[in-house]
C-alpha cells in the first residue's frame, strides 16, 4: 500500500492519507488546498506555497528526547518530530513514524468524531501508566482472543476472561487505556497497513526497537492495536468498522461488541475546526 505516496525532500516527508488502509480518508476536512501532511524534524525550516511565513520547526519542538507536535500551519497540515534520542530501522522507521503520526492529525484530528471525554487527559494519568505493565493480562487475553479470529475465524469464547481482565483495571487505569486505545490503535493499524502490510513480524521487529533510548517502553498497546484491526477486517470487514471507530467508537468495544461480549457506546462526540500549531 505505498500508494500513500510518502515524498523524501530532505528531512521532509509528504505523506497522503491511503484510502485502502483508512477508507474513511475521503471525509478529512483538510484546510486548504495541499490533500497531505508535511512532516518534518524539529530542526528544519519550511515554507508552505503560499505562505508569506515559513515554519521554524524548532520553535515548536519540546526539549522532550522524543516528541510530536501537530496540527495546522498557514493553510497545511504539519507534523513536527522530534527524534534526537535516535531511531533504529532508519529510513523505513522514520516513515513508519511519520505515516502514524499523519493520521493524528488528518483522518482523526480533521477526519473524525471525537469523544469529549478523549480530548485531553490529565498527565499524572500518563506518567502512573505509559509503561504499560499494568496491561499485560489484559493485552494477554487480546492476544489469544484475536489469534482465534485471524487464524479460525471463530469469535465465540473468550467473552468472560477478556472482560474480568477489563473489570480489574482500577479507574485511572482504565481512564489511560481507553484515551491511549481511543487514539492509538487506528493510527497504528493504519501506519502498519502503509509500511507492512504483508510483513507482521517485520512491523513487530521495529515497533519494539524503533526509539534507540528505549523510549517506546509500551511498544505492547502499538502492537495490540494492529492485531485487533486485522481482526476486525476478519469480523465485520474494513469499511464497517472504520467507518464507526471514524464515528466515534473505540476499536476495543468494536471488538467487544462484534463478538458479542459486553461493550461501551461512544460518549458524547465533536469535531475539531482548528488545531493550530
Amino acid at each position: 500500500m505505498l500508494s500513500a505516496a510518502l515524498a523524501l525532500a530532505a528531512n521532509v516527508i509528504t505523506a497522503t492519507i491511503d484510502p485502502l488502509a483508512w477508507t474513511q480518508a475521503s471525509s478529512i476536512a483538510w484546510p486548504g488546498s495541499e490533500r497531505a501532511v508535511t512532516v518534518m524534524d524539529a530542526n528544519e525550516s519550511w515554507q508552505p506555497p503560499g505562505c508569506e511565513i515559513g515554519l521554524e520547526a524548532s520553535d515548536s519542538a519540546s526539549i522532550d528526547t522524543y516528541s510530536f507536535h501537530m496540527g495546522e500551519y498557514c493553510g497545511s497540515l504539519v507534523v513536527v518530530m522530534n527524534l534526537s534520542g535516535g531511531i533504529r530501522g532508519g529510513h523505513e522507521a522514520r516513515m513508519f513514524l511519520a505515516q502514524h503520526e499523519s493520521f493524528h492529525v488528518a483522518a482523526q484530528m480533521y477526519g473524525s468524531l471525537i469523544p469529549v471525554r478523549f480530548l485531553e487527559i490529565d498527565q499524572r494519568i500518563v506518567s502512573r501508566y505509559a509503561e504499560g505493565s499494568q496491561f499485560t493480562d489484559l493485552y494477554s487475553h487480546i492476544d489469544s482472543f484475536t489469534k482465534r479470529i485471524t487464524q479460525v475465524g471463530s469469535s465465540g469464547s473468550g467473552c468472560a476472561a477478556l472482560e474480568k481482565s477489563l473489570d480489574s483495571l482500577d479507574e485511572d487505569a482504565r481512564t489511560y487505556l481507553d484515551y491511549k486505545i481511543f487514539w492509538e490503535w487506528p493510527a497504528e493499524y493504519y501506519a502498519q497497513q502503509v509500511i507492512f502490510p504483508h510483513d507482521y513480524e517485520k512491523y513487530v521487529e521495529v515497533r519494539r526497537n524503533v526509539f534507540a533510548s528505549g523510549g517506546d517502553s509500551g511498544s505492547d498497546l502499538f502492537m495490540t492495536g494492529v492485531r485487533v484491526g486485522r481482526a476486525l477486517d476478519v469480523l465485520v470487514g474494513r469499511v464497517n468498522w472504520q467507518l464507526r471507530v471514524s464515528e466515534g467508537w473505540t476499536m476495543l468495544d468494536l471488538l467487544l461488541e462484534s463478538s458479542g461480549c459486553e461493550a461501551r457506546a461512544p460518549d458524547p462526540t465533536v469535531r475539531m475546526k482548528r488545531v493550530e500549531l
